[in-house]
């Protein structure tokens, strides 16, 4: 039976090995050692809303939120969830997606999910799009290198 607990500190090694797993299959070459510190700046800033499902004793998948206060009410952002592959297909990401959308409802009543997801590849983009979370039409994600940026003030 799949347990959805919140995310402790005692969780972080383990649960640092499931997400290098499942972002490996997306291209991301994560060391365990940069996933326990992200995974433990979501646990520092919003505990409440890092939770952990664990199968037979087992951390199998994670979901971490941060919440943002804006115009139209409580947004969640900075989102990250992750299942191990082998339990894709199981539930689980569902399960933990329930259980944080209710906690983040009850206790801060969230408006809002944001999240950024893989644009080149099927999935997990049909999975949220079944749940009713689409691409923002108004919206896009940028980026841009910390020394090019300089640079070009520095023009």
């Amino acid at each position: 039976m799949i347990k959805i607990t919140p995310l402790q500190k005692g969780h972080l090694e383990a649960l640092s090995h499931v997400y290098v797993k499942a972002y490996r299959t997306r291209g991301e070459l994560w060391s365990p050692e940069r996933a326990k510190l992200l995974l433990e700046n979501y646990l520092k800033k919003q505990s409440d809303l890092a939770l952990v499902a664990e199968l037979g004793g087992n951390l199998v998948g994670g979901f971490m939120a941060l919440l943002k206060p804006w115009w139209d009410g409580n947004h969640l952002v900075e989102t990250e969830i992750f299942v191990d592959p082998d339990m894709h297909k199981s539930g689980i990401g569902k399960l933990l997606f329930k259980e944080l959308l209710m906690i983040a409802k009850k206790k801060y009543n969230a408006v809002i999910f944001e999240g950024i997801t893989f644009s080149k590849i099927n999935f997990p983009i049909s999975w949220y799009s079944r749940l009713g979370i689409n691409k923002a039409e108004e919206l896009m994600f940028i980026d841009g290198k910390v020394d090019t940026i300089l640079e070009k003030l520095n023009q």
